[in-house]
């Protein structure tokens, strides 16, 4: 089977708190863009895993697709093998989330693979145990999102589209949780209250005079559109009501700056392949 997983961007990201476990509490407004990567998930006649990519050939034992495979298989071990292979397309370290939804895209193709043993809600606890971005691309919506971002409400957005700039430069999510300052964290919101807060990051302070290209690449994206960073780093991205618009904005980016244009999604692609 051949699964598309998509990016995702944050209109808004906010940090009200750590708990005493060590994670952060945040507000955000997760959006899913059509911007993904690829897999392809094969069955095999004996009971091993093999995973590739394009890159470089093999997975390492940190990459979360090959973290989710075995925690799948931990909980059904009666599971056929599979041969996974994956086409990265999404900047890596971006603040993309690419590699959760990567792990996401896994969760799913094995639970097909292996006559659905689990529902969505047991999927996305699994992806919780993988990173706290895994569940919202289980469940596939853009959604408001607290908690460590696993308290997920699916909302409704305006079509749009994302001219998204990622940098060279990635940047470690847990190295850049730990950067933060007491300072620096927000007083909760309301979900209904977003739109006043659209592209606040807590992140662009932090990172702006470590990674002069984040700010370099947002100041120029400001002189045609609203726009944010999306995550903890490193991308910018600006939202345009009309493909028309994004397109000429994209055509006066300087080409080192490897641009693109992707349209808002209200649902993933992993949910339209399975008909959910």
């Amino acid at each position: 089977m051949r699964l598309y997983a998509p990016a995702k961007i944050n209109l808004f990201l906010h940090v009200t708190g750590r708990r005493e476990d060590g994670y952060h509490e945040l507000q955000t407004l997760f959006q899913l863009i059509d911007y993904t990567d690829c897999l392809t998930i094969e069955p095999r006649e004996d009971d091993r895993f093999e995973y590739a990519d394009d890159a470089d050939g093999a997975f390492s034992g940190t990459n979360l697709c090959l973290q989710a495979a075995e925690l799948a298989r931990s909980r059904h071990p009666e599971g056929c093998g599979a041969t996974i292979f994956l086409n990265k397309r999404i900047a890596v370290g971006a603040g993309l989330g690419g590699g959760s939804s990567d792990a996401a895209a896994v969760l799913h193709g094995l639970n097909r693979l292996w006559g659905q043993p689990w529902e969505t809600e047991e999927l996305a606890g699994m992806g919780l145990e993988l990173g706290a971005d895994v569940p919202l691309f289980v469940y596939g919506r853009t959604a408001w999102a607290e908690g460590v971002g696993e308290r997920l409400t699916p909302v409704a957005r305006p079509e749009g589209f994302a001219l998204v700039l990622p940098t060279p430069s990635e940047v470690s999510t847990a190295e850049a949780y730990r950067s933060l300052q007491l300072t620096q964290w927000s007083s909760p919101i309301k979900m209904g209250e977003v739109d006043a807060y659209w592209g606040s990051n807590v992140f662009e302070e932090l990172l702006r005079p470590r990674l002069p290209e984040v700010g370099t690449r947002l100041d120029w994206l400001r002189r045609y559109a609203p726009a944010a960073m999306t995550g903890s780093g490193g991308s910018v991205f600006a939202w345009f009501d009309d493909r028309g618009e994004a397109e000429s904005v994209l055509a006066l980016c300087p080409p080192e700056w490897n641009g693109r244009i992707a349209a808002g999604l209200a649902r993933s692609p992993l949910l339209e392949q399975e008909g959910a």
